[in-house]
Parts: C-alpha cells; structure tokens; sequence
C-alpha cells in the first residue's frame, strides 16, 4: 500500500522531547464520515491525501481506533459528545443532539486553564456546549449535514445566544471556509498564551459533492473487497436514508461514483488541511502544538452492500486517528484497541492540565503511554454498539458480531480477514472463541448499563378449542380453576371484549392465520378447503428469518404452508393414541392428545429449531 510504504520509509525518526518551556498548543482536526482506509489502505490508492500522508509520516498513526457507537442513526452526533469530553457511549444513549451532560468538556477544561479556545465547523452538541468551550469561534454550523455550498452558518457570538439572524449562507466550499477561518484564527491569535483549535469538516460527508477536478475518474477507482450488492440479511437498519442514497441491489458502476465523488471530497478537504498546517507553521506554532487528526467514524460506501455508517463493520466504527507533536514517534503505526474518544485524555495528558476524572470502563482513556512507546497494548478489548439492534465485541485478533432483529452471529478472525468477508459462526471448530466471546459480550452489556441488544422475540401460540371465556378463572371463578392461564394473564395482558368473527373450528383459524374475514380468504365452514397459496403470518415470519412449526390440531385440510415442522391431527383427532400427519407420512403415538402435542412441541423446540434464529 503506497501509505504503508511511505511509513515504512520514513522509519520511527527521533522526535524533540515531550518536555517543554512554553504550554503546548492543540491543534484537532475531525472530518465526518471518512473511513480509515482512505489514508491507511487499499482505498487510498484511489484517494490523494499528500498532507495526511506527511502528517502520518510525521506522526503515529492508529490502525485499530473506533467509535463506540450510537443509539442514533445519526453516528456523528454521539461520537462527537463522546470526543469532546471523554465520556463514553452509556453517557449519550438519550439526546445526542442537545446533550444533556453537564460535566467538563475538553475545550472548556483547557479555556479554564488560560488556553485562547477557537471552534469552527459542524457542531453537533448545541449551543451551550459551544459557549462553555470557546473563547474564539467563526463559521460555526449548528447541525448534522447539509449543502457544502451555501451552508449556513453563523460568526461567533460572546453571549452565546446564537439567534437566529446571526444565520447566513457561506458562498465558499465548506471545507474551504472552515479551513479560512482556522487560518485566520491562527495568524490573530493572541500571543500571550497557548491555544486549543478545534476545526471540524462537514467532508466528506454525503452530499458527495467536491468541487470540480477533484473526484477521480471511476475507470480509476476499485470496488472495495468487501463489495456486496446487498447485505445478506435485515441488520435491523437497511432502510435508513443513508441506505436510500443508491438503489439495493447495488449496481457496481453506481457505487464507484459513490467511491470517486467521495475520495474528491476527502482530497479537496486534504488540501485544505494542509493549508491550515502551512498557516501554523508561518505563525511560529509548528514545533510547540499537538496536532491531531481523525474522523467521527467511518462509513460503507458499498462495503457489505452498505452505503451508510449505521452498522459495526471496521470499515464504518474504524476511522484514522493520527497524532504528530514533541515526543511523538515520527512514522509509527500503532495497532493498540482504542476508542476515539480516548482523544481528551489524551490531549490533557499531554498539555499537563489538570484533567477531569473519567472512571468509568467505557470512558476515555489516555493513549499518550502507547504515543511515547512505554506500553504496547491499551485495551483487552472493544465494546460497540447500535441502536438495540447490533452489539460487537473485538480483541486483536477475532471478533464477534450480534444481531437482535435478525438474530444472526457473525465472528470474523481480523488478522487473516480484515475486510470481513468470511464469517466463522458457523463452522466446525470456533464454538469455543464465540462462547467466550459471547461471555464477554454479556459482562459488557451488564456493565455498561444501557439498553441491551433487542432481540426479535421467539413467539408460541397455545390455540386451545371450543373453549369458552368463563373456563378461564381469571375471567370467572365460577366453573374452574385454571392457575397456569391465570398467570399468563397476570403478567401480561387480558382482552375483555375478544370475539371470534366465524364461530367454527377450521374458519376461526384460517382467519387467525390470514388476518382476514371469511368471506375474504375463502374458508367459509368446515368443509371448505383452505386456500394455501394465500398469505399467512407464519410465512411472513418465515421469509424474514423465523422457524416456524405447527403441532396439534390444523382442522384445514390443505397441509400446512409456511412450517419448517408440522405434525398435526387429522380433523379433530383421537384423545388417546391419536395418528399425525407429518411431512414423513401418517404416525400413530401412545398416550393422551394434550400430553403428546406439548411433548413434541419441546421436542422440536430442543432438537430441531436453530437456537439464533427466532422461533414461531
């Protein structure tokens, strides 16, 4: 990879010490969206970033940093609350948006040790974070995205009342104007004391829109190895406006414009960094600031059949996380397990102010002992998560990916498949790795303390016949007893006003299965035939990744449509020694009706269902 070979040429070269006179400046840089593979990677083949190149090459690089995750599918807007004060993603499961988090943040911790504090650019954490951060501040967008010509934005306002008349459309490209206002910052700064710039990208956030020149050719990009042209099953989240950007299945040709626009909106905004870093070295700042770059987090832009970051492949929690600055190896790669947000830590070790307290497991953690070579490893392990619908667990070699709505594991040995594309759960050989990780998995999820992955439900209807609502004691107590149906009542839910729309045995069900009137699926009495190439519940379920079985009483004639098992009585059926018809022919089983349908309902529950998908 012509980055790695760059590196690899540069070698770890001495840097000045840690250590000195003047307060250390702080120089962060965050883009939106951009994937690590577009500095570190294959994808950066097709993607020119000559100053991140040479500020990777300056600096030490992190292969595996990633973004804890979110409960909003807007990704940006937790990452961002979690880089800007070290908390971790159980601190920002409600209102990403307008955090409610009043502790410290990382630029207003430095604004009350005397650093002059300059914000510019997308600000997803609302306005009072804003105020409490900055002494400085211009071209500020109060948002997640929008056009990257004509955005608006609004100057800095001292009280911190932002109104809305302050608001006006920015004619310069976005990357363009964040990047003239840092420059301008840095050239008027004052004098008399350090500085903490924290200039954030709205690129290369979709709308892929670079200015002219800038995108490569599509005869010049490759689809990325994991390309798919549509994920192999529901991730819980294939129909957010992120996936609506291109068509599923996704044509080839179309993601590579995808690819080419969005490598021109990395390159246009690598040039404007690198103009920044220019102004800093004029102004005199160069050898006296830490200069950190790194991204919200990734994106998919076709890996997987994905376009969007709402899932926890690298290529979309990974992002680049580079650090350059006095002490810091020049040209290293570091493979510890970091999370982005370990940047506030990080920079407060650095800078020697007096940092806030960040106990908690998920909360950041300072990378300055790996930045300087004292430690190799940082954490055992990585926790992420999205939304209730997925949850992963990575060490440095596998890693272990759950899904609620699906109900699908995927485990993936990241050091002879980086990219993903060969899932190990089920083959002979890994139960042991994905039992221990799935363990871990657990003791994440205690310890976090946000909600837990939100597994589809396995459902089990008891159909009971001719039986009435005053033989359940806890409609009546008059006629019976019923104790177990009366705890079914007790912890959940009891109708009283649920009538049969066709009081007959094969007609009551066939409506149940359809969810339509007699008259409209066709099964009027019980000599009628059921229709089964109607739609039922079963097959729905079925086609979205349910096992589905019925045993006992069918009273349908037509077999069952849509089962994976079925054993049912033909008509009524005997009370003792009752025969079943099955997919295998006619069987005759001793004992009493009731007693052998429940038996073999366990039965297929315990020996034949496949425990990660749901069951009906």
């Amino acid at each position: 990879m012509r980055r790695l070979i760059l590196l690899a040429l540069l070698g770890c070269q001495p840097s000045p010490s840690i250590e000195s006179a003047a307060p250390l400046n702080v120089l962060v840089i965050v883009a939106d969206d951009q994937r690590l593979d577009t500095v570190l990677g294959a994808g950066s083949e097709s993607c020119a970033t000559p100053n991140l190149d040479s500020l990777a090459a300056q600096g030490t690089s992190f292969s595996r940093a990633v973004c804890m995750g979110s409960f909003s599918g807007a990704v940006c807007a937790p990452s961002r609350a979690m880089l800007l004060s070290g908390k971790g993603l159980p601190e920002f499961v409600q209102k990403p948006f307008n955090p409610a988090y009043d502790g410290p943040l990382l630029p207003e911790v430095l604004r009350e040790a005397g650093y002059a504090t300059f914000g510019t650019g997308k600000w997803h954490s609302g306005p009072s974070w804003f105020h409490r951060s900055f002494t400085h501040g211009d071209k500020i967008f109060f948002g997640g995205m929008g056009p990257h010509t004509g955005l608006a934005v609004r100057p800095f306002d001292p009280s911190g009342n932002y109104p809305k008349e302050q608001l006006y459309k920015e004619p310069t490209f976005s990357s363009e104007a964040f990047a003239d206002a840092t420059i301008e910052f840095l050239q008027s700064r004052p004098k008399d004391r350090p500085f903490f710039a924290w200039l954030s990208f709205t690129a290369p956030h979709d709308p892929r829109t670079p200015p002219e020149g800038w995108s490569p050719s599509i005869d010049e990009v490759s689809l990325p190895p994991n390309f798919l042209p549509e994920h192999p099953f529901d991730n819980g989240e294939l129909i957010i406006r992120d996936e609506q950007l291109a068509k599923t299945p996704r044509d080839p040709e179309v993601v590579k414009q995808h690819l080419a626009d969005y490598y021109g909106m990395v390159s246009h905004m690598d040039a404007q960094i690198g103009r920044v870093l220019g102004a800093l070295e004029e102004t005199g700042g160069s050898e006296n600031t830490l200069v950190v770059f790194l991204a919200d987090h990734g994106l998919g832009v076709g890996s997987h059949g994905l376009l969007g970051k709402q899932n926890l492949y690298e290529h979309s929690m990974g992002a680049p996380l580079i650090f350059k600055g006095p002490g810091i190896p020049q040209g290293k790669i570091a493979d510890a397990l970091t999370y982005l947000h370990d940047l506030a830590p990080t920079v407060f070790d650095f800078t020697g102010v007096q940092k806030p307290t960040l106990l908690d497991p998920y909360d950041g953690k300072s990378v300055r002992p790996v930045l300087v070579g004292t430690q190799t490893e940082h954490r055992p392990q990585l926790f992420t998560a999205y939304r209730r619908e997925q949850r992963a667990v990575a060490e440095n070699r596998f890693k272990l990916i759950e899904y609620g709505k699906a109900r699908t594991t995927q485990l993936f040995d990241l050091e002879a498949d980086p990219h993903e594309m060969h899932n190990l759960a089920k083959e002979d050989g890994h139960a042991e790795t994905i039992a221990r990780l799935r363990e871990s998995l657990a003791q994440h999820e205690d310890q976090a303390d946000m909600p837990k992955l939100a597994r589809r439900p396995n459902i089990v209807l008891i159909y009971s016949d001719d039986h009435a609502s005053a033989a359940v004691s806890s409609y009546s107590e008059e006629l019976i007893q019923t104790p177990h149906l009366d705890r079914l009542a007790h912890e959940g839910l009891r109708f009283t006003s649920a009538f049969c729309t066709n009081a007959l045995c094969g007609p009551a069900r066939a409506v149940v299965l359809t969810g339509q009137h007699s008259h409209i699926n066709g099964f009027l009495d019980n000599r009628s035939s059921f229709d089964a190439t109607r739609n039922t519940f079963p097959k729905i379920l079925q086609k979205n990744g349910y096992e589905t079985a019925v045993i006992g009483k069918w009273h349908l004639k037509s077999e069952p449509v849509g089962f994976d098992f079925w054993e049912i009585l033909p008509g009524q059926g005997h009370y003792y020694g009752p025969e079943f018809r099955t997919t295998e022919g006619v069987v005759t089983r001793e004992g009493y009706n009731s007693d052998i349908v429940v038996d073999r309902a366990f039965d297929w529950l315990e020996n034949d269902h496949d425990p990660p998908s749901p069951s009906c």
